[in-house]
C-alpha cells in the first residue's frame, strides 16, 4: 500500500537516489521488451578469466558508461552476492568454517580475480542491492517470495553514484519514497497503440513497474549465471533460481551477511 510521507535524516540522500532512479525508469522500461537469452548473446564473449569482473571493470574509470554497460555491471555484482551467500550458507550448515573473514576466503578460494580488494568490494555492492531487495519485500508484505522488488536492482544498477553513496542506514528511508502516492512516472504503454495521433504515455507507479521488471530481471539474472558455469562451483551453477534464494533464511541460520555489509558503513569502504 502507497504511503503519504518520508521522515529522518537520511531523507536527503535516499531523496537524491529516488530521483536519478525515477529518470531511468523509462529506459529500463522499454529495455526489458527484449529477451534476457538475446541481451546476453549480444553482449557475451567468453574469456577463461570470470567474465562478471570485465562486466564490472566496464564502467569503472568510464565517465559516460552506456545504461546497458551499468545494467550488466549491476547483475553481475549482484551474481557474485548470491554465490558468495550460497557458499555462506553452506559452510555454516556444515558448521565448518569461521564467520570472521568469510569474504577473502570465498574471493581466494573460489574466485578468478587478480585483485581481490576489488573483488571484495563487489560482492559488497552485490550485498547492498540484496539488502535493499529484502528491504523492499518488507514493505510490500512479499517476505516469502524472493523473486519479489528484485528490478529494484535493474534501477540501482543505473543509478552508480546515488546509490554508491546510500548507507545502508539509509535504505528505509529510500524505500519509503518508492512507497509515496506520488511515485508516478509517465511511460510509453508495453503495446504499440495505433491512430492516436501523437505520443501516446501511461501513468504508472514505481511499484507497478518494479513488479512488472522484476519477472523481466529474475530470467536476466538466471541466463546471465548460466553462461558462468565453467567458472562457478557446480553447486551454485544448479541452483534453481525459479525458486530464488531468499536473503531472509539468513536470519533463521543466524547467519552473519547482514553484519558483513553493516561493516561497509564507511563511504570509503562500500562500493556502489
Amino acid at each position: 500500500q502507497h504511503k503519504g510521507s518520508t521522515s529522518g535524516a537520511d531523507e536527503a540522500q535516499s531523496s537524491i537516489l529516488f530521483a536519478s532512479l525515477m529518470t531511468e525508469i523509462t529506459w529500463i522500461w522499454k529495455f526489458v521488451r527484449k529477451t534476457p537469452g538475446e541481451v546476453i548473446k549480444a553482449r557475451r564473449e567468453q574469456r577463461p578469466s570470470d567474465i562478471r569482473f570485465n562486466d564490472i571493470q566496464r564502467v569503472e574509470g568510464n565517465p559516460n558508461p552506456t545504461n546497458e554497460d551499468r545494467l550488466f555491471r549491476g547483475v553481475a555484482q549482484r551474481s557474485l552476492a548470491l554465490q558468495f551467500l550460497k557458499f555462506e550458507s553452506q559452510l555454516l550448515a556444515n558448521r565448518t568454517c569461521r564467520r570472521q573473514g568469510l569474504i577473502p576466503t570465498f574471493v581466494r578460494n573460489h574466485l578468478y580475480v587478480t585483485n581481490p580488494k576489488f573483488a571484495q568490494q563487489c560482492i559488497q555492492a552485490g550485498q547492498k542491492q540484496l539488502r535493499v531487495e529484502e528491504a523492499l519485500r518488507s514493505a510490500m508484505g512479499q517476505k516469502e517470495d524472493p523473486r519479489a522488488g528484485t528490478g529494484i536492482s535493474a534501477l540501482t544498477a543505473l543509478t552508480i553514484t546515488p546509490f554508491k553513496y546510500l548507507r545502508l542506514m539509509q535504505i528505509p528511508s529510500f524505500i519509503g519514497h518508492l512507497l509515496l502516492d506520488s511515485a508516478k512516472v509517465d511511460l510509453p504503454p508495453r503495446e504499440s497503440v495505433e491512430g492516436s495521433g501523437g505520443p501516446v504515455t501511461i501513468r504508472v507507479h514505481i511499484l507497478d513497474v518494479l513488479e512488472h521488471i522484476s519477472k523481466w530481471f529474475n530470467d536476466f539474472q538466471k541466463c546471465y549465471d548460466g553462461t558462468l558455469t565453467p567458472l562457478l562451483d557446480v553447486s551454485f551453477a544448479n541452483v534453481d533460481f525459479k525458486e530464488g534464494i531468499d536473503i531472509s533464511s539468513a536470519r533463521q541460520l543466524d547467519h552473519p551477511i547482514l553484519q558483513e555489509v553493516d561493516k561497509a558503513r564507511d563511504l570509503n569502504g562500500e562500493a556502489g
